[in-house]
């Protein structure tokens, strides 16, 4: 795990990958990004800037030969994120750049997750770290992965039906605190060992078993 975690960082560094700050933002700083997605009471938004273009690379280069998206898309930020209450669940997280450019566009939702993560510490009032959840898709999951949250399993698919993202990943204590001494960021690390020891709540409270197994059965 410790490999999967400093790999992004070193290839980053050798690349000389672009450096982003995230700030804690309103819904319509980042609703061209966000869109479909729309601001829920007690949500937190998050969005990423870029502080200088990226150095010329082989990666970027190729992605540039490969690929008729644009950079980044006009007006938005880098990235953007949202933490939303009812879950609480990380549901949102979308970067403007091209998915070719690999590195730029992972190292935009890295620093939009660990903002994000700060925030949740910031908030969680009586929950505890790994109440949170995160709901992932094919392009952003390594992201989450990265700082320590880990696949569900059996995710809740009938949230579907009530409104609410599917959770797909649960965030997990000692492995984002393993993430973010990998990435030097010690004051979210520090902040991350001042948490106290899951309980196990969230483990026992998800589904022992595929809740769609069988269902299509004759």
């Amino acid at each position: 795990m410790l490999r999967a975690l400093l790999l992004p960082n070193i290839a980053a560094a050798l690349l000389g990958g672009p450096a982003f700050t995230a700030t804690r933002c309103t819904y319509d700083e980042v609703s061209e990004l966000a869109s479909p997605s729309e601001a829920v009471d007690g949500d937190v938004w998050v969005k990423v800037t870029e502080n200088a273009a990226p150095s010329l690379d082989l990666t970027s280069a190729m992605a540039a030969a490969t690929t008729d998206e644009p950079s980044i898309v006009v007006g938005a930020p880098a990235a953007c994120g949202r933490l939303n209450p009812k879950g609480p669940v990380i549901d949102v997280l979308r970067s403007s750049i091209a998915k070719e450019q690999v590195d730029r566009c992972g190292a935009s939702m890295d620093a939009c997750i660990e903002k994000l993560l700060e925030c949740w510490l910031e908030n969680l009032g009586d929950d505890e770290f790994e109440s949170l959840g995160a709901s992932a898709t094919l392009y952003t999951s390594d992201a989450f992965e990265r700082f320590g949250f880990a696949e569900i399993e059996f995710p809740d698919l009938t949230a579907l039906g009530r409104g609410e993202p599917i959770v797909t990943h649960r965030a997990r204590l000692s492995a984002a605190i393993l993430a973010c001494d990998a990435r030097g960021s010690a004051a979210l690390a520090e902040a991350l060992r001042s948490q106290p020891p899951p309980s196990g709540k969230e483990e026992a409270a998800a589904p022992k078993k595929d809740p769609w197994a069988g269902a299509f059965k004759l």
